[in-house]
């Protein structure tokens, strides 16, 4: 396996652990608690968090299928992803189909959707074997991505929403 890959599997090991470790902190209402109108609760981040990961994933396999002939330029580095995504004075409106829809009822079963989702994510990384510096497609505010940025964005994207679930915590 590449150097590449055991790092993103190392830094969404990491995330997927400050992820658990934050929401065994918090209580249910706390979980379910949504601090206004049109914003979400972290059970919808974590509802948000899945769909946009698995979108990617689906997206670095549409574009797979036919890939560059060349290694595709990303606009952002993996460290310009980490900053961007962190920066929480940015907001973003999420496009439509990764808005949540309250699937989730209680935290036992986010952290189960949430588990079982990225060992699927992570099973993909480890065995494909899609050339991704050759695919790319757009992301909605970031420009045109490669597929390694594409899982750098997974691991910085999932960050931001912990530092909002921290924050909605806090407001609580």
């Amino acid at each position: 396996m590449s150097e590449y890959k055991i790092g993103i599997l190392k830094e969404l090991t990491d995330n997927q652990n400050r992820l658990l470790a934050f929401l065994g902190t918090i209580t249910e209402a706390q979980f379910s608690y949504q601090p206004a109108d049109g914003r979400w609760s972290i059970a919808g981040l974590i509802e948000h968090i899945i769909l946009s990961e698995k979108a990617i994933i689906k997206g670095i396999q549409k574009f797979g299928e036919k890939p560059s002939e060349k290694e595709v330029v990303a606009n952002l580095t993996h460290k310009q992803i980490e900053e961007v995504t962190n920066d929480r004075s940015k907001k973003y409106d999420a496009p439509a189909p990764f808005i949540p829809k309250g699937i989730f009822v209680d935290k036992g079963m986010a952290i189960e959707a949430f588990k079982v989702h990225r060992v699927s994510m992570e099973e993909f990384i480890r065995t494909t074997e899609l050339p991704l510096k050759q695919i790319s497609f757009p992301h909605f505010a970031f420009g045109m991505l490669d597929g390694r940025s594409w899982l750098s964005f997974i691991v910085g994207h999932c960050d931001r929403h912990i530092l909002q679930m921290e924050e909605i915590k806090e407001a609580y």
